[in-house]
Parts: C-alpha cells; structure tokens; sequence
C-alpha cells in the first residue's frame, strides 16, 4: 500500500533530522490533503516541517521559508492551514 511506503519512507528520515537538525522535511502531494494522512504525521512523525498538497505547489517557497523560520511545522491542505507548536 502507498500510504504504508510513504509513512515508513518519513521514518527513515527520523535519523538525518536528528543528525542535522536544521535539514527540513516535508511532505507534499495528493496523500497529504487527506485529513487521515495530515492526523497521522502530526501523531506520529515530529521530524516532517512541514506539510502541503498539490493545490499550493507553488507556495513552496514561502512554506519552506515559514517552515525555517519557525521552528514549528507548517501545515497548508485546503482549509487546514495551521503552525502547529
């Protein structure tokens, strides 16, 4: 299943967070508009910055930069769009 590759995928970055913490990770795509997908990365995967769909591609910039700044992950799906401390 997708969702069981991308989930297992970010928790394989757990180790390069914690090496370089200042790395940023995200996850972008049609799965992360799911709100199931979105609960579950906020439980589970405190390494992910910071999440968006493919609906504000192009504000990839000023996420990663909020993201950056922030220090707190940065969630943008349709109308969830929030700083979670």
């Amino acid at each position: 299943m997708l969702k069981n590759r991308v989930f297992s995928e970010i928790g394989n970055l757990k180790h390069l967070k914690k090496e370089k913490p200042e790395t940023v990770i995200g996850v972008c795509g049609c799965m992360s508009q799911e709100e199931s997908v979105v609960n579950k990365i906020l439980k589970s995967y405190q390494n992910v910055d910071m999440i968006f769909g493919t609906h504000n591609i192009h504000r990839l910039p000023e996420i990663l930069e909020e993201a950056y700044l922030s220090k707190a992950m940065v969630v943008e799906v349709w109308s969830k769009e929030r700083r979670c401390h």
